[in-house]
């Protein structure tokens, strides 16, 4: 569900941070928590391990000190910052096009009760039944690129109870013998109506026809594209490497290395590409973000020790603080954008496709 804090920044107030920062739902602190308690754990076992007279001789201990003054001395080496942000502005990118293609029916709907004359029960239900196949070929759409939308509607008889179709409908799509995906049928059964309105006269002139038939092909573009960015994916190995270096930051602070898969979606019928992007690049990012903080799990140490280190540190707090609150920063950059990767999910500020169905099919009818 989209969370909406408009109402709290209504008006400019020095409380507007307070009403903002103690959010739970979908807040930094909910995506992070789990991770930075784990990073914390495993942290608060090596200094353990460190300082421990137990586990360390005095000459490995000598070792431990060296090596991470190595790894916090070239921590730099990555380019943390320039990833994400190269990442993030591709991501924010990716999803403000799909927000503006979700499909809002109201304007080839407006097209439909204004080019289609007619009083009688006939003109009415035509006016109707276009629209209704402008809502059908989005959730057909929405079924292959929305986990919850699939849950909801899972096979043409959901589809069917729902009523978005009919019974005869749903017989004449699953009669069309097709290897990929029917998404466009109810489109052409539009194109089919507005001609047949032409000839009985429904349509008063062709100049009209025309322009609902564009209307109608901007909202199939429109559809499409989603179909375009759900089917080829920012490159994976991008976002993979931006995650590996932050999570090494956080080892040079153990050698932690976590791994993340993508669920790949259906297959689908267009290999019409608009923006290519490299599948290297979602590795490269979640690499770099996980390598960066798995490191930082060592150079991060406080070190305590009785020669004169360059390293040594001036003040003992256990807890790395000010490293908890980059993790929280980066982390969470991270996060955001692996939440907008695929608005189509069930995340807390994922986009509401059951909503909008529903509300496109009342408006329709």
């Amino acid at each position: 569900m989209t969370i909406s804090y408009n109402l709290d920044v209504a008006s400019a107030s020095p409380l507007n941070f307070f009403r903002l920062i103690f959010r739970w739902k979908a807040s930094i602190w909910k995506i992070c928590l789990k991770e930075l308690c784990i990073w914390t754990t495993l942290f608060l076992i090596i200094t353990f391990l460190y300082r421990s007279p137990y586990f360390l001789s005095a000459k490995q201990k000598i070792i431990f000190e060296e090596l991470a003054h190595y790894l916090n001395s070239h921590l730099e080496y990555i380019p943390l910052t320039f990833m994400l942000g190269f990442f993030v502005q591709i991501v924010v990118q990716r999803w403000s096009v799909l927000f503006q293609n979700m499909g809002y029916v109201e304007s080839p709907a407006i097209y439909i009760g204004g080019y289609v004359y007619g009083e009688s029960n006939e003109c009415r239900v035509l006016r109707r039944t276009m629209a209704r196949y402008l809502c059908l070929t989005q959730l057909l759409v929405y079924r292959d690129i929305s986990v919850r939308v699939r849950k909801r509607f899972p096979n043409y008889d959901s589809i069917v109870e729902a009523g978005f179709m009919l019974p005869h409908e749903k017989d004449k799509l699953e009669a069309i013998k097709l290897h990929y995906d029917k998404y466009w049928v109810p489109i052409n059964w539009i194109y089919a109506l507005i001609f047949k309105a032409r000839k009985e006269g429904h349509v008063p002139s062709d100049s009209f026809a025309n322009k609902l038939c564009d209307e109608i092909k901007l909202y199939r573009y429109n559809i499409q594209m989603l179909c375009n960015y759900d089917w080829v994916p920012i490159p994976l190995a991008y976002p993979q490497s931006c995650s590996t270096t932050v999570h090494c930051h956080l080892i040079k602070t153990s050698k932690l290395v976590l791994q993340f898969c993508l669920i790949e979606n259906e297959a689908k019928n267009f290999i019409f590409i608009i923006i290519p992007v490299k599948c290297e690049k979602f590795q490269l990012v979640f690499l770099a973000v996980y390598v960066y903080f798995g490191l930082c799990l060592i150079s991060r140490q406080f070190i305590i020790t009785d020669r004169d280190a360059i390293n040594k540190s001036e003040v003992d707090l256990t807890l790395p603080f000010m490293t908890m609150m980059e993790f929280l920063i980066f982390i969470g950059w991270m996060k955001v954008a692996e939440g907008l990767l695929n608005p189509f999910g069930e995340d807390d500020d994922d986009f509401e496709c059951n909503y909008l169905l529903d509300k496109n099919l009342a408006v329709c009818l």
